[in-house]
């Protein structure tokens, strides 16, 4: 399990500095004067709050990694590798995974604060941006028959982007899409990481529920 910990956690925590990197230095080439805060938020509720709050959040990070791990990749992952490819399985419950999010835009449409193009629009970035974060999950599941790695490296993601904020000029986090790209971006640049790691500490692979793993999975 400890290895499993060290690839997950480490994995998430080069994600999150190249993202916030690059996030910042691109606000400071344009002028908008960033700054790192750290406060407890919750952006998709559009709250904040103090050290209770601060609290309220990692514990919430907490049981929801585990509900969203042990269900899409625990369950769903190995039911469909039963009789699927690991690629097919995997892309399966990465997309659903991506249409389990889809309630977030949804419910802005349905409070007023999206018009349909813009549900539309926040639907289709959400579906692929949380698809490809569990696709990456998946994989990193097969990689270490472990699911505290993704467990830990999803708890990690969420709690930092709650306590991890750059404030420009227009405000806190309104200048996120460098940030989401670049998050994105690495969560699929991450995956040969995930597979030299696994090699190097000899991790095994995760098997389909009542079958063997074909050796030519990679």
């Amino acid at each position: 399990m400890g290895k499993a910990l060290i690839i997950g956690a480490s994995g998430i925590i080069l994600i999150l500095i190249v993202s916030y990197g690059l996030q910042f230095g691109v606000l400071i080439g344009a002028g908008k004067e960033p700054s790192l805060v750290f406060a407890a938020t919750d952006p998709k509720a559009g709250v904040t709050g103090g050290l209770a709050f601060s609290l309220f959040l990692l514990i919430g990070n907490f049981i929801n990694s585990f509900m969203e791990e042990g269900l899409f990749r625990g369950v769903m992952l190995r039911h469909f590798r039963v009789s699927l490819s690991f690629w097919r399985a995997n892309f399966l419950q990465a997309a659903l995974f991506g249409i389990w999010h889809l309630n977030w835009p949804i419910k802005q449409f349905m409070t007023g604060g999206l018009d349909l193009g813009g549900v539309a629009s926040q639907s289709i970035i959400m579906l692929i941006a949380t698809g490809i974060y569990g696709f990456a999950m998946g994989y990193l599941y097969l990689k270490t028959d472990n699911l505290w790695a993704p467990w830990l490296m999803h708890t990690i993601n969420n709690t930092v982007q709650n306590m991890v904020h750059i404030r420009t000029v227009g405000g806190l986090d309104s200048d996120m899409m460098v940030f989401q790209v670049m998050l994105t971006v690495s969560l699929i640049a991450i995956i040969p990481f995930f597979k030299a790691l696994a090699k190097r500490f000899q991790t095994s692979e995760v098997k389909p529920w009542g079958q063997e793993i074909g050796s030519g999975v990679n």
